[in-house]
């Protein structure tokens, strides 16, 4: 494995939370393919540089607080992701129900 791709991938996730998706689609437009391609991404995982769960709830909580999507539409951009159900729920605990009442209320004023 070169340690110079491995530091530019580490790099490349440590910038912001990514999907695998996303690491291996970077990994290829660097002309990494294959085996390679899945050790770094093992690498990254084991490093803690990657993780799927730690993305889902960072982006849920984040699109939620600034961009004030409801969780239909955070659950459709997960599943987009290639997210499994069991990460989306994780995510979907990243939003209070008391907060998301509060902002569906608010939202609904807003339009009346």
């Amino acid at each position: 494995m070169d340690t110079a791709i491995l530091k530019k991938a580490a790099n490349y996730c440590v910038y912001q939370e990514r999907t695998q998706a996303e690491v291996r689609k970077r990994l290829q437009e660097w002309k990494i393919w294959g085996d390679e391609a899945e050790e770094i991404i093992a690498y990254l995982i084991t490093e803690n540089y990657l993780n799927e769960e730690r993305f889902a709830k960072a982006f849920a909580g984040g699109k939620f607080r600034v961009k004030k999507w409801g969780r239909l539409r955070i659950k459709a951009e997960l599943k987009a992701r290639k997210m499994s159900k069991y990460i989306m729920e994780v995510a979907m605990k990243e939003i209070p129900n008391d907060d998301y009442f509060t902002t569906a209320t608010q939202l609904i004023e807003k339009k009346l």
